[in-house]
């Protein structure tokens, strides 16, 4: 299967298969996943590095927190018609890109890429204030999802946090971020798996 084949069987998200409860139950699962994969943890053991290069746990967890806030104020200036009057007149998405990035983001893929500056974690050492910040992101960005009229979701089209040039459909921004999430899970396990993981 081509590269171009692969992008596309992998965009799966459409108006006639979109279902934002499925999209609430994605997130909630993630976040249980998370929250029994750090159970226990001290916030030294989060704030360890496997070396300089990689990032912590506590840093996994600010970049998801930084990626959905900057989703969930896309979206809500959408819907709370905040955006500029020229989003609104136009009439496709960047489908190329949410294919792209979709298919880089998925954890099956395995691709290693830069994360975006405006994503880079904001400090070096964090407490637990920080697994408390990003699970009340995730509650509201469930909420969001929640309060969103189904009707109108085909409407909806934002301004992706990386550019304000990248258009999204609101479909393909929440796989995005619910195949993102899943992305880091995996590596904040990985982490914890290390064998010089600190033992507390």
């Amino acid at each position: 299967m081509t590269n171009k084949q692969n992008l596309k069987s992998n965009y799966i998200f459409d108006m006639s298969t979109f279902q934002p409860e499925h999209t609430i139950s994605i997130l909630e699962t993630f976040e249980n996943e998370l929250k029994n994969t750090i159970k226990g943890l001290s916030d030294a053991q989060l704030n360890w590095k496997i070396n300089t290069n990689s990032w912590s746990c506590y840093e996994v967890i600010d970049h998801l927190n930084q990626a959905i806030v900057g989703y969930i104020s896309s979206i809500d200036a959408t819907v709370n018609e905040k955006q500029n009057n020229w989003l609104k007149k136009i009439p496709f998405y960047n489908k190329p890109f949410e294919a792209s990035l979709n298919w880089v983001v998925k954890p099956s893929q395995g691709i290693k890429v830069k994360s975006p500056q405006v994503f880079q974690p904001s400090a070096s050492t964090y407490t637990h204030q920080e697994q408390l910040v990003f699970f009340r992101s995730l509650k509201k960005l469930r909420d969001l999802i929640d309060w969103l009229d189904i009707e109108g979701l085909g409407k909806i089209k934002i301004q992706s946090p990386l550019s304000k040039a990248i258009i999204l459909s609101l479909p393909a921004t929440l796989e995005i971020i619910c195949n993102h999430n899943q992305r880091h899970l995996q590596q904040i396990q990985r982490v914890i798996a290390h064998a010089q993981f600190p033992k507390e």
